[in-house]
């Protein structure tokens, strides 16, 4: 078995080279994408509650919750994004955390949005994967 000169005989022992991992540079377009389509997804239907709102609609507190939540995730995932791709490792963690909140939020809408939620599910898994895996969590120092 050969091992890659970026590694030392000691798997504990972070050595990144000064060549940023290709999985990192995935990782990072993966997050931001998205991150930034759950961001315009969001806002859609901020702007869909606030109609409803205005045409008399009840609009559930949850409801509310949920959307202005997912704003924030998917605004954090840009953002771990972006600081993935230099390796910092609070970003890295952030990026698992948040990805494993839409996870969840995905095998939850699998019930309702069937093969869409399953493509959201997938993408999660791999963006999970991808960051935490031996490359990127050397990479981020951790």
């Amino acid at each position: 078995m050969t091992q890659s000169p970026m590694y030392s005989q000691n798997d504990d022992i972070a050595a990144p080279a000064g060549r940023r991992p290709r999985q990192a540079t995935t990782a990072t377009v993966l997050l931001i994408v998205i991150g930034a389509l759950g961001v315009v997804l969001s806002l859609l239907l901020v702007s869909v509650l606030g109609d409803a709102t205005a045409n008399g609609a009840q609009v559930s507190g949850v409801a509310e919750f949920l959307v202005f939540a997912q704003l924030a995730v998917s605004g954090a995932q840009i953002v771990s994004g972006a600081f993935v791709l230099p390796g910092r490792h609070w970003a890295r963690t952030l990026g698992i955390t948040m990805t494993s909140l839409n996870l969840v939020g995905g095998i939850l809408s699998l019930f309702s949005a069937g093969a869409f939620a399953l493509v959201g599910v997938v993408l999660n898994v791999v963006l999970i994967s991808l960051l935490t895996g031996r490359d990127v969590r050397y990479w981020c120092g951790g």
